[in-house]
């Protein structure tokens, strides 16, 4: 209430930064109830630094200052024009181009003024290509599950073994289907850190994203990618 409100003030400012008592009585409830309180006492306390005083500004209160702020939440996803994928192996290096590449992603703006960032999904398609004795028809990339990165100026950095990316094709090894012709599907996970951009802007894009399969090195990027929110 406040006229209570104004009491309690005026009680701890009397008190001059001393622990303040302030006495409730018993609780509303009958004194017979289970858990009834019999006497309640409140201990106040408000010590101003006298080097900053608080002063007030604007004349006015927004909002209570020792209530937590929530957590705010976005969702977004978009497309990318174009990616690629580079092989580095045995056989020399190649490049394979990536289309219709798809993400969509959230983040949680903290109260500390930190971001947590998730990927929550990404798709890609490939053209068929080969590489030494294999050829790769059909292509097509999907993240697994959604991927958890810390988003620092702009930069999202995705830790080993976070980005799980399930690669399908049909395979053909030395002119001889692999698995009766039928696509396969392999997961893979990033080897070292990933980095990609999330820039002020709205665009996303893999920077630099490590695989390791067998003898063979792969690194994934994407070029800007815009977006929308959901």
């Amino acid at each position: 209430m406040p006229s209570i409100l104004e009491e309690c003030a005026k009680t701890v400012h009397e008190a001059n930064g001393e622990l303040t008592p302030i006495f409730l009585g018993p609780g509303a409830a009958n004194g017979a109830t289970i858990g009834h309180v019999t006497e309640a006492t409140l201990f106040l306390q408000c010590s101003i630094n006298a080097d900053e005083p608080y002063v007030a500004t604007g004349g006015s209160c927004d909002a209570p200052p020792n209530i937590p702020i929530v957590d705010q939440e976005s969702n977004m996803g978009g497309i990318a024009a174009i990616g690629g994928v580079t092989i580095f192996g045995p056989d020399g290096d190649a490049s394979a181009s990536l289309y219709d590449i798809t993400f969509a992603f959230s983040e949680t703006h903290n109260r500390d003024g930190s971001v947590d960032f998730t990927l929550d999904s990404f798709t890609a398609l490939a053209p068929s290509t080969s590489y030494g004795s294999f050829s790769f028809a059909n292509p097509s990339i999907r993240l697994a599950m959604p991927a958890h990165a810390s988003l620092i100026d702009e930069m999202a950095s995705f830790p080993p073994g976070t980005l799980r990316m399930e690669v399908t094709a049909a395979i053909t090894a030395d002119g001889e289907a692999l698995f009766d012709g039928k696509p396969v599907s392999g997961e893979y996970t990033n080897s070292e850190m990933a980095i990609a951009t999330r820039k002020v802007d709205g665009t996303f894009a893999f920077i630099e994203v490590p695989f390791k399969a067998g003898g063979y090195e792969l690194i994934l990027n994407t070029e800007d990618g815009s977006f929308q929110p959901r």
